[in-house]
């Protein structure tokens, strides 16, 4: 019984049987760490998570779409993808909740979701740097001016500057 785990050829595992835990996983932080292969479509199934950090590992993309289940999330940050096909702007619009939304460095492309105007919550960070955005940054974002931080260097972005960014705290 208890915690068993195991190192091979740079694979890990954890068996957690018989433990009689209970309870739900609100926090899942892999971030920092020396993981590859493909981020696990399975991350769907974790509907309790309130933050998932998934940040400066080897995983390569696309960003899994169930992704978009995890309505409970107030705390998502996926960053440092790996990889040469690029993916689209995964459909957050459920994610009602987040206050933090870091995809950064994640082979993004096209353009800035209009949906992100309506999230509401997001107060902390919007972090899109270093993808592929294009196209001009939407009027509608005017409505985000409560974020404390909003990063979207090193995109493809064009157009003029919005007026309403002066009031954001940190651009």
């Amino acid at each position: 019984m208890g915690l068993h785990e195991t190192c091979q050829h740079h694979e890990m595992s954890r068996n957690l049987e018989a433990n009689q835990l209970s309870g739900n996983l609100s926090s899942w932080l892999l971030s920092s760490n020396n993981f590859t292969g493909e981020l696990p479509v399975t991350l769907a199934k974790l509907s309790q998570l309130k933050d998932l950090w998934i940040e400066g590992n080897g995983f390569s993309g696309p960003i899994p779409s169930g992704i978009s289940n995890l309505e409970n999330l107030t705390d998502l940050r996926i960053s440092d993808l790996r990889g040469s096909v690029p993916s689209t702007f995964p459909l957050l619009e459920k994610l009602t909740k987040l206050q933090i939304l870091v995809m950064r460095n994640c082979n993004i492309i096209g353009d800035l979701p209009e949906y992100l105007a309506k999230m509401t919550s997001l107060r902390d960070n919007l972090d899109l740097s270093f993808n592929k955005l294009t196209g001009q940054i939407p009027v509608t974002y005017a409505a985000l001016s409560k974020v404390t931080n909003i990063y979207l260097t090193g995109n493809l972005l064009n157009g003029s500057v919005p007026s309403w960014i002066e009031d954001v705290k940190s651009m």
